[in-house]
């Protein structure tokens, strides 16, 4: 699928292609069906077995290895050898109906450098979205019929995170990376403006991911995106809902404006990632808000659905605002969605014990990077003696209290640190509402 004009003995090309091929031997693999995430956990150690699964490797070898493994991601890792050409390792995907036109694909990788001194990879006209990484380390892409050059570079010798974003609607596509060998870290757009399909290519859905060259690599992960529009933001952040559990998290932290910010808008779209819908009532959202409870369930189309509280396009959600994700019996799942840094946030009202609805109980999320309860600035709570935050970790509450001058854990001073985007109750002892000041 990547052709090069003379064969190098290093190279990492990543391709991914949009249309289906004819030959492309689906008649023996069972095509991968979307979300995806695969670690190689389940493989033996030693070649990897292509017979009827979604995998297939043609000139090299793709072995299951105990080192290096990514942090994060288990015990295995995949490592590709080329050669008398350079491997190629192909995920081949589920085209039947629609297919995936929306989609998120992320994988970790140890990459060998693509030596380009002599000429960049020849694009073939069956690749919707190309990128490589150079011996310099220099992360390239093609970009519509050109090679667009970034001024990002990485460090080859690390695990380095890559998530690409195609949306099948506009035709663009958008490339992530992470750097610090953290799973799940937030990730930065290496693109400024957003990437054009290949030139000249007629693909309306995915079909292929390809790997082209040596590496390591693990965690591939492919998810369905729901947000239509072109992403606008330079962060991109990932969020495991698990299974069977129910979790206080926060709002996308994007600052959305009426009518996006509600659960018929954009914001709505981007709750449903890493959510699954069924026949009869999916996976829900939970909004504890001044009208009492407010509960959203996913149909088997995606579709919210208003099952007590305001209706979808009432309730205005912000930074802040605190979110239960309830999940029924599946398989856990990756959720996606762009993130902006948070300034000139808009304060919210911590009500009090007054309050015939909420009584003292406010559901609420830390919208910045983590900080120390007791440091500085501190949290903006305009608090009373006796208010409380329960964090809900490892399956129980951790309970902090506020003891007129600093923030308590029992007797002792709290050293509790909140997290971005880390969901929490505040209980409000005082009947009379107070400010949270949010910058």
């Amino acid at each position: 699928m990547v052709a090069v004009s003379t064969y190098r003995t290093v190279r990492f090309v990543v391709v991914v292609s949009g249309i289906l091929l004819l030959g492309c031997g689906h008649v023996f693999s069972v095509d991968a069906v979307l979300p995806y995430d695969n670690g190689f956990e389940s493989y033996d150690l030693g070649a990897l077995s292509t017979g009827g699964t979604e995998w297939s490797v043609a000139n090299g070898g793709a072995v299951v290895s105990s080192s290096p493994v990514m942090t994060g991601l288990g015990t295995k890792s995949l490592k590709l050898t080329n050669g008398v050409m350079p491997v190629a390792l192909a995920l081949t995907v589920d085209t039947t109906g629609s297919g995936y036109t929306n989609v998120w694909c992320r994988f970790y990788a140890k990459p060998t450098g693509y030596d380009d001194a002599g000429g960049k990879p020849t694009n073939t006209a069956d690749n919707m979205c190309v990128f490589f990484v150079n011996t310099g380390g220099w992360v390239k892409a093609y970009n519509g019929n050109v090679w667009w050059t970034n001024n990002f570079r990485l460090d080859t010798n690390k695990w380095t995170g890559f998530a690409v974003h195609m949306n099948y609607k506009n035709k663009l596509w958008d490339l992530y990376v992470s750097t610090n060998e953290t799973f799940n870290e937030t990730m930065r757009k290496v693109n400024t403006t957003p990437l054009a399909f290949c030139y000249d290519v007629s693909g309306t859905k995915l079909q292929k991911v390809k790997v082209t060259g040596e590496a390591v690599i693990d965690g591939m992960l492919l998810s369905k995106a729901f947000t239509t529009n072109t992403m606008t933001q330079t962060t991109l952040a990932s969020d495991t809902r698990y299974a069977s559990r129910i979790e206080l998290g926060t709002v996308p932290l994007l600052k959305y404006t009426a009518p996006d910010d509600t659960m018929a808008g954009a914001l709505g779209e981007a709750l449903k990632a890493g959510m699954k819908g069924d026949v009869g009532g999916g996976d829900s959202v939970r909004i504890f808000h001044t009208n009492g409870w407010n509960i959203y369930e996913l149909d088997s189309a995606m579709t919210w659905g208003a099952v007590t509280g305001a209706p979808l396009a009432s309730l205005h959600l912000a930074p802040g605002q605190g979110v239960l994700y309830c999940r029924g019996v599946d398989t856990n799942l990756t959720a996606f969605y762009e993130q902006q840094l948070m300034t000139n946030l808009t304060d919210r009202t911590i009500y009090g014990t007054n309050n015939a609805i909420v009584r003292g109980w406010n559901m609420c999320a830390w919208p910045y990077a983590a900080r120390s309860c007791n440091g500085t600035p501190g949290l903006g709570f305009a608090s009373s003696a006796g208010d409380r935050i329960y964090l809900y970790r490892n399956n129980q509450y951790l309970r902090i209290h506020w003891d007129g001058t600093e923030w308590r854990n029992g007797a002792n001073v709290a050293t509790t640190t909140i997290q971005e985007g880390e969901g929490f109750w505040y209980f409000r002892r005082a009947g009379t509402p107070a400010n949270w000041d949010l910058e």
